[in-house]
């Protein structure tokens, strides 16, 4: 009985790091509810991240820098929208990030509103853009994209709701029958105006105001538990003297916190740690996936881990410890040749440099957000986690799937 409770609490708290918010009717909100005071405890202290449940809401409130943060997306359009991995959907730029503020002041504002149209709401909208001095002009297809967008955010978190008309009609040329017209979620709204977690997490001075040059080991602890749920994995050549020491000292406990509350395993290696998902839970960089550019990515980090084990045989033992880096050429010639190889399945040009080399950034990029590569001035290098891909199948068709076979960490 104790496992099933722990593997609801969880199920409920990987949703809860994925998705930022659960709404009635989900039934992992279900779960969210049936176990909030030891969730909440989770997040916190091993965390530090908020966690608040209402009746009709489950939202947790993350700790992240700014400088840090990644995108967020927006929900699906389409059904062929929802099958996209959720790096290739459309994602909540600075425009529909602005849209998202006007529209939370005007809402706030009007607080008699329990229902409004979406007509009205954008006319609202584009006047309060007005009085800050921002140009908004529904003419413009860009910023009735940038405010659709925006709504479907609001829907998604639970703020609007659609009573009846099409989602996201509104304006001139539209039939009164088919406007938009949504319902307003006066809590749910105020939740998300609001970020607490400064304020509601804080059990000391140092929580609101922390002196340069310190931290208190709660606070470190927390910090790199955050990096282990987080991110693809955790370094220890990235960490800071302090943290790495720290880290080092603290393994166990960290790596232990970290699995408990996600329910991953917890992959160690002399290089670092990293829990590791059966599934595609908890990213939000699906790979393998369908895309040409993860195709590539994959491809080109096979290559390279295949040319760095050859490069390595050769080496003296001490050698084979130091890091070797690909010169940018290098890695481009790889990627040509990979163009080359498939041009029948990719719509990239291998003789088109700009094109290929266009091609090379974007798969360097993303292997780099994975951090499975680095990319410095002399070169790329392979970092350690790369190897798990050294050994794949790759099956190219109009509708292109991959199959990782043999993948040894």
């Amino acid at each position: 009985m104790h496992d099933a409770l722990a593997e609801e609490r969880q199920r409920a708290a990987r949703a809860l790091l994925e998705r930022g918010v659960l709404l009635a009717g989900d039934p992992l909100f279900v779960l969210a509810r049936r176990h909030k005071e030891e969730l909440a405890a989770d997040f916190r202290d091993r965390l530090g991240y908020a966690l608040q449940i209402s009746t009709h809401t489950a939202r947790l409130y993350k700790r992240v820098l700014l400088s840090e943060a990644r995108p967020l997306t927006l929900p699906p359009r389409s059904a062929t929208d929802a099958k996209r991995s959720i790096d290739e959907r459309r994602v909540l730029d600075a425009r529909r990030c602005l849209m998202a503020a006007l529209i939370g002041a005007v809402l706030e504002r009007r607080t008699l509103w329990t229902q409004v149209p979406l007509t009205e709401l954008a006319e609202e909208v584009a006047r309060e853009g007005r009085a800050l001095e921002l140009e908004v002009d529904w003419k413009r297809s860009a910023d009735r994209a940038a405010l659709i967008d925006a709504v479907a955010w609001l829907s998604g978190l639970g703020v609007l709701a659609l009573r009846h008309g099409a989602e996201g009609a509104f304006g001139e040329g539209v039939e009164e029958a088919l406007e938009a017209y949504y319902d307003i979620d006066r809590p749910r709204l105020a939740g998300v105006l609001a970020d607490p977690i400064r304020i509601a997490g804080a059990t000391d001075t140092y929580d609101l105001d922390p002196p340069a040059g310190t931290e208190p080991n709660r606070a470190r602890a927390q910090r790199l538990t955050r990096r282990l749920v987080e991110d693809p994995a955790v370094y220890l050549e990235d960490l800071s003297e302090e943290d790495r020491q720290y880290f080092l000292g603290q393994r166990g406990p960290l790596e232990r916190r970290a699995a408990e509350i996600s329910g991953l395993q917890v992959e160690r290696r002399r290089e670092g740690s990293a829990l590791i998902a059966s599934g595609r839970g908890l990213s939000d960089r699906p790979f393998p996936a369908r895309s040409h550019r993860k195709q590539l990515a994959l491809l080109l980090v096979a290559e390279m881990c295949a040319i760095d084990g050859e490069r390595r045989a050769a080496l003296s033992d001490e050698e084979r410890e130091l890091p070797l880096a690909f010169a940018h050429e290098r890695v481009l010639e790889l990627v040509a040749m990979l163009l080359a190889r498939h041009r029948e399945h990719w719509g990239w040009s291998a003789e088109d440099p700009a094109e290929a080399r266009a091609a090379a950034d974007g798969a360097l990029g993303l292997l780099e957000e994975l951090m499975l590569v680095r990319r410095e001035p002399h070169g790329v290098l392979l970092r350690p986690a790369a190897f798990r891909y050294r050994s794949v199948t790759v099956k190219l068709a109009d509708q292109p799937e991959l199959f990782q076979e043999d993948a040894a960490p």
